[in-house]
């Protein structure tokens, strides 16, 4: 019951609930005037049934007639606080609605910022994959050249090798030739010198 005053929302409730408290009292008066007279006697608060069975308490109606009064309050209270709320709550989605359109706007914002920033990472990606393909073409290109120069490197060493014993060849042939030419003139004087021999002895001898 103390929940429900505290409740203005409530109080006609409450107000039912009271009337309905004291009509059930004044049956039990009208029924049982014994079990009354018992209880009288044994509280100051509540009178003997000498009174009659229909005794209401002293400045029940004031508080019933307050209470109504109260109740009434409460609802135009209530209607008026309900009002206000509504105001109130017009006022906020009012206020609220620059709120999210701006919030809108930053989302947008945002979205464009991303597109932005997701095509330049796309330009970045192809610019990469065009300067790998580049650089993947000068390398190769380096690589054949370098090819080309070990081979000519190669040939000119072999060509060099070839010279170089070529003129030991013709070092080598050249000094047979003098060895040749060396023994024929040695066996011509020696022939020489044996007929000079032979034609001394038979002059010895006649």
């Amino acid at each position: 019951m103390l929940v429900k005053l505290e409740d203005k929302a409530k109080h006609s409730e409450v107000i039912k609930y009271v009337m309905a408290f004291f009509s059930d009292s004044e049956s039990n008066f009208s029924i049982s005037p014994t079990k009354s007279r018992t209880i009288a006697e044994g509280s100051s608060m509540i009178p003997s049934s000498n009174e009659g069975p229909k005794w209401v308490p002293s400045g029940l109606s004031d508080r019933v007639a307050n209470l109504e009064n109260a109740g009434s309050l409460s609802s135009m209270e209530f209607k008026r606080a309900g009002g206000q709320i509504g105001n109130v709550k017009q006022q906020n989605d009012f206020e609220k609605k620059p709120v999210v359109d701006e919030l809108d706007s930053v989302v947008k914002f945002k979205q464009a910022e991303a597109k932005m920033y997701q095509e330049r990472a796309d330009d970045a990606r192809r610019e990469a994959e065009g300067l790998k393909r580049i650089v993947l073409a000068k390398n190769i290109r380096i690589e054949e050249d370098y090819n080309s120069r070990i081979a000519k490197l190669r040939l000119g060493e072999a060509e060099e090798r070839r010279k170089q014993k070529l003129e030991e060849l013709q070092v080598i042939e050249r000094a047979q030739r003098d060895y040749l030419d060396l023994k024929i003139r040695m066996e011509t004087d020696i022939r020489d010198l044996l007929l000079k021999m032979e034609a001394a002895k038979r002059n010895f001898s006649t």
